[in-house]
């Protein structure tokens, strides 16, 4: 149709539920897609760079006198090891009470009276439990040769805030073995290509919302060739199941592009077949679940208006 005009609408959301898999959309043909515009979005809201600390101050290896395993999950403490006085078991549940008064704590750690004595490094404990006290998840190991600390920050904020920390307050006399804080999980993204595939990924809150994200994936783009990679993250609100559903109505209106979630913000990239299907995207708009900033960037030829096919119920 060498006379349409490509049309560029920024902020619109749908609300008429068409066919894409399996056949046409509003009558458009699929443009094939270049290899870039069928990708995953990654969103500027996600910083990409970890956090990584590697043997700073780590000297020779002494025979280990003392291990502590600290394991948190949202509000939940688990402790494995072993102390090798009871002095220092006491100092350390001391330190775990202080820094997590709420959590659920589940205490492994033995104490080891034929353990040769070594003094316990208070400070390492200490900058251990802070740190994870900044994440979501997180593992940490202690003992008279150093720490080493793996976890996810919640978001970009708490990504700085911890960078900081680390390079304020490291403890005196104590290697820093590993420490390796990963960015922010919390995105959820759908992206559709010409050729009939799917491909989901990122998290929902539970195994609740990811089972009805792979049913109503099923049940929508039944033609399409899925690949679901959806995992659980309990830290994101039970809202994200509900958008994540709106996002795939949105999808089905699109001859191909990507729809993403995060955590204040649902964005949608592609190609739509006609200014319908624009409009529709408008009427959408109001069913969002609160509290997410839309973000739209679909483009579509001009072409005469077409009615809109009432909504697609397979997605409640």
């Amino acid at each position: 149709m060498s006379g349409d005009r490509p049309v560029k609408r920024p902020g619109l959301f749908l609300a008429a539920m068409l066919t894409f898999c399996g056949g046409g959309f509003l009558g458009g043909e699929i443009a094939p897609a270049r290899a870039e515009e069928t990708g995953t979005l990654r969103s500027e809201l996600i910083p990409q760079n970890e956090i990584l600390v590697q043997n700073q101050g780590a000297g020779d290896s002494l025979p280990v006198t003392y291990n502590v395993r600290i394991s948190k999950e949202t509000d939940r403490i688990k402790l494995k090891g072993s102390m090798s006085s009871e002095e220092d078991y006491k100092t350390l549940i001391g330190l775990v009470k202080a820094s997590f008064p709420s959590a659920d704590l589940t205490d492994r750690v033995k104490v080891r009276e034929q353990a040769a004595v070594s003094e316990v490094k208070v400070g390492g404990l200490s900058f251990a439990l802070k740190l994870l006290g900044y994440l979501e998840s997180g593992q940490a190991s202690v003992d008279n040769n150093g720490l080493a600390i793996e976890g996810a920050a919640s978001n970009g904020a708490v990504l700085s805030e911890v960078r900081e920390f680390i390079e304020r307050d490291k403890p005196t006399g104590v290697a820093l073995r590993n420490i390796r804080i990963a960015p922010p999980a919390r995105v959820w993204a759908a992206t559709i290509s010409p050729d009939a595939t799917l491909r989901i990924s990122g998290v929902m809150p539970d195994e609740s919302g990811k089972n009805k994200i792979a049913a109503a994936a099923r049940r929508a783009f039944s033609e399409c060739e899925i690949t679901n990679n959806t995992a659980v993250n309990a830290s994101v609100p039970d809202r994200w199941t509900k958008a994540g559903l709106h996002a795939l109505k949105l999808l089905r209106l699109l001859n191909r592009g990507t729809v993403e979630v995060t955590d204040q913000t649902i964005q949608l990239k592609g190609d739509a077949p006609s200014e319908t299907a624009l409009q529709s995207i408008d009427l959408l708009a109001s069913e969002f679940p609160s509290g997410f900033a839309l973000k739209s960037e679909v483009t579509a030829p001009m072409r005469p208006g077409v009615a809109a096919i009432p909504p697609d119920e397979t997605l409640h």
